[in-house]
């Protein structure tokens, strides 16, 4: 049986893309997983990290990694009422990536407080739900190492992303919007930082000013 893990990474910061990714692995393989130290990647120091997501290259049988640019989270923060804002947006490319990977059984790491409603979500449009099990779960990337799986992948991901940003406008911090190099890179790079940022966030206190969204850091209409 195929079995498959769905996990995020990048929900929260202010720079950079998130990246959701879906891990796929025969069921009587999922010892491999162990036997390499996988565990929920926040729980992993970058050096570790690193090392098994390159072991997974070999042992998970296939890997699918979605890369949402900050316009495209915006649109669904924007028209939150409408789309359901970021859940929504989690549920519907989770959904592409069962598509792609056409699992037997599904574990996601429900980021709604609700896991049933989540569940519903995940499942609207998706005729292939019927035949398969699908398991919205809270926390788990801690509960099931298919889902620690791919959250290694998401964060490792997102990671790389993050250091490609780097390498063409230099230091942006974490990309959280409470890290004092992101808030600098933005204040000092508005021109640029127009190309990474999410401008539906709220960032307090920049420059001693409270701001709702970063629309009006930027003046933008």
């Amino acid at each position: 049986m195929k079995i498959c893990g769905i996990d995020e990474a990048g929900r929260g910061p202010v720079i950079g893309p998130m990246i959701i990714a879906g891990v796929a692995i025969e069921e009587e393989n999922i010892g491999r997983l162990r036997e390499i130290g996988v565990r929920d990647s926040k729980e992993l120091r970058a050096g570790k990290r690193r090392e098994i997501f390159d072991k997974l290259q070999d042992v998970l049988s296939e890997i699918c990694v979605v890369k949402i640019q900050p316009w495209v989270i915006d649109f669904y923060i924007r028209y939150g009422k409408s789309y359901g804002g970021l859940n929504r947006l989690e549920a519907d490319f989770m959904r592409e990536i069962i598509r792609r990977l056409r699992p037997e059984k599904v574990f996601v790491d429900c980021c709604d407080v609700d896991e049933e409603r989540f569940l519903s979500i995940l499942k609207e449009g998706l005729p292939e739900a019927e035949e398969i099990t699908i398991e919205a779960v809270h926390h788990a990337d801690a509960l099931f190492e298919i889902v620690s799986a791919a959250s290694i992948v998401a964060k490792e991901s997102r990671e790389r992303e993050i250091e490609k940003i780097k390498e063409m406008v230099g230091e942006i911090g974490s990309g959280y919007p409470s890290d004092p190099l992101t808030r600098k890179f933005i204040r000092e790079n508005p021109n640029l930082a127009r190309y990474y940022i999410r401008r539906m966030w709220n960032i307090t206190e920049v420059e001693g000013r409270k701001f709702k969204g970063l629309r009006r850091f930027f003046s933008l209409k």
